[in-house]
């Protein structure tokens, strides 16, 4: 009997320190990112993925606002940028060991951007808003791996169609860094540049 018990908590520990080791595509992530487009913006991110066998399925959701003006006296001039980001992806993974993958998969998305300025002097004043939006059609290669059960990391190229005046085909390269404080929470940071634009993400992760 405790041979056999022996035996038991010896599978348990050993099914536990792989499935610690393992890059994890079961989660929600919620943070905070800056954005450099134009300007610098910063912002909400939202995140959430999820894996059936060898396909993966993602989906993120960004909110961004830059402010700038000035005030004197009998004058003030106001303007403010909102950003709107939503993307979606579906990729198929590759297991390359218990602790390594890597996954190729192609995305699509929006930019929605909302342009705000207001003007007021002893004359007259003026409230404008307009918006525009940028369509994304893209695809990625990643790689990621788990270092001691506790260590995150990431690297991931890719290209991209923005539609738009000014914009138009890119390549980017991301990079990634993560810290596991226990099986269900992490934290990581990420720095995205494609050329036309740069952005970071410092997020926390719920995993189940």
């Amino acid at each position: 009997m405790s041979k056999y018990m022996l035996y038991c908590a010896s599978l348990l520990f050993c099914n536990a320190s792989v499935l610690a080791q393992q890059v994890d595509y079961n989660y929600i992530e919620l943070g905070h990112q800056t954005f450099d487009f134009a300007d610098d913006s910063s912002g909400f991110s939202f995140a959430a993925m999820g894996r059936n066998h060898s396909i993966y399925w993602e989906a993120q959701v960004d909110r961004t606002k830059d402010e700038s003006g000035y005030h004197v006296e009998g004058e003030f001039n106001e303007s403010a940028q909102t950003i709107k980001h939503l993307r979606f992806g579906v990729g198929h993974v590759v297991d390359l060991n218990n602790h390594s993958v890597i996954d190729f998969g192609v995305q699509l998305g929006r930019y929605t951007f909302e342009h705000n300025v207001k003007y007021k002097n002893e004359f007259r004043s003026a409230n404008n808003i307009w918006h525009d939006h940028a369509d994304i059609y893209g695809a990625r290669l990643q790689y990621q791996h788990v270092l001691a059960g506790k260590w995150e990391t990431k690297l991931g190229i890719g290209f991209e169609h923005i539609s738009g005046e000014g914009l138009g085909d890119s390549a980017f390269v991301l990079v990634g860094f993560g810290y596991r404080f226990n099986s269900n929470l992490t934290s990581n940071l990420q720095y995205r540049d494609a050329g036309d634009y740069t952005s970071t993400e410092l997020n926390l992760r719920f995993v189940f």
